[in-house]
């Protein structure tokens, strides 16, 4: 028993380490590719980078450190029923009230953007217009700051950086004014599909649609519905947390491990497609959106319900005697 009681602070542990390295190397990537050469503004732009960082590293943090826990207990059991309950509880409690806090920090600073700017122009990516992909790191006050703009019909200089770029909101269209040795003025109409004009490989992007969704999603409901977003992050934990069945799928822990997680990004890959794409082929059959809107979370709830029985239920006994045999 006394095995099963570490649990929770060894998850805390893991969890802040693992999301503080993930949080730096995001930071880091996002530091190289983005931070203008010659300028001095350092250690603001770190600072007001970290939280964003941090959250977009947040679900990958806690799916690690759930699997940390698991791997713990295929070497300590402890008891059963403490040994299920206390990862899932745990990792809820972390995860829901860590990601709403980190939300705070960026949530001045999105207003603009969750207006309806970062549906239709993505920060800190590439975003392509016909011949012409725009990038920018911020905005605050209808301004953007750190642009970059690429022109494949630019002669001259096919690629640009612009300081400050001023952005007006129209109804059927965003427009954006560059400013600077060539002005320049771009409109992104209104629900347009804007993609990367730089290509990255099959895994990058199978990861980057795998938990884009599920970030996207707590984002907007920790600033709408409190219990809808209570009920999200449950969903989450719940599945994650009863992929651990998966750590005692076969005799080889590594397979194991492995096969578990892709069970995991596999799942929140097709949550994101159906988001996308699916959804719009199920109005068809049924106009009922409160259904199709929360069919993800059903599904998260019964799968994960499925596990956790066929783990409490079918695990041979002997496994979960080990700890209590060696004491």
């Amino acid at each position: 028993m006394k095995e099963s009681l570490f649990i929770p602070i060894f998850y805390v542990l893991w969890f802040f380490l693992i999301l503080i390295f993930l949080t730096l190397l995001d930071l880091f990537l996002t530091l190289g590719l983005n931070f203008p050469i010659n300028s001095n503004d350092i250690f603001q732009y770190v600072t007001s980078q970290v939280p964003h960082s941090a959250i977009s590293v947040f679900v990958l943090a806690t799916i690690l450190s759930l699997f940390l826990c698991f791997l713990r207990i295929l070497k300590k059991p402890g008891l059963k029923i403490l040994s299920i309950l206390l990862p899932f509880i745990t990792s809820y409690l972390v995860f829901t009230f860590g990601f709403l806090t980190l939300n705070t920090y960026t949530r001045e600073e999105n207003k603009q953007i969750r207006a309806g700017l970062s549906s239709q122009i993505a920060p800190r990516r590439f975003n392509s217009r016909g011949e012409k992909a725009f990038y920018y790191n911020s905005i605050s006050d209808n301004t953007m700051v750190n642009n970059i703009l690429c022109d494949r019909q630019d002669k001259a200089q096919k690629i640009r950086y612009y300081p400050r770029a001023q952005v007006s909101f129209g109804s059927n269209a965003i427009a954006v004014l560059l400013t600077g040795e060539k002005n320049t003025n771009i409109s992104f109409p209104r629900n347009a599909n804007h993609s990367f004009i730089l290509k990255s490989d099959y895994l990058s992007s199978f990861l980057s649609e795998s938990f884009g969704y599920i970030t996207n999603k707590l984002r907007a409901l920790s600033g709408g519905n409190f219990n809808e977003y209570l009920l999200f992050c449950f969903a989450i934990i719940i599945f994650i947390s009863s992929c651990g069945v998966f750590m005692r799928f076969t005799h080889w822990p590594l397979f194991n491990f492995l096969f578990a997680l892709l069970v995991i990004f596999s799942f929140l890959f097709l949550l994101g497609f159906y988001e996308k794409e699916a959804m719009k082929e199920l109005t068809k059959l049924t106009d009922d959106m409160v259904l199709l809107k929360n069919l993800p979370i059903i599904a998260m709830i019964i799968f994960g319900a499925i596990f956790f029985i066929i783990d409490f239920v079918f695990t041979p006994r002997e496994f979960w005697q080990k700890d209590l045999e060696s004491e």
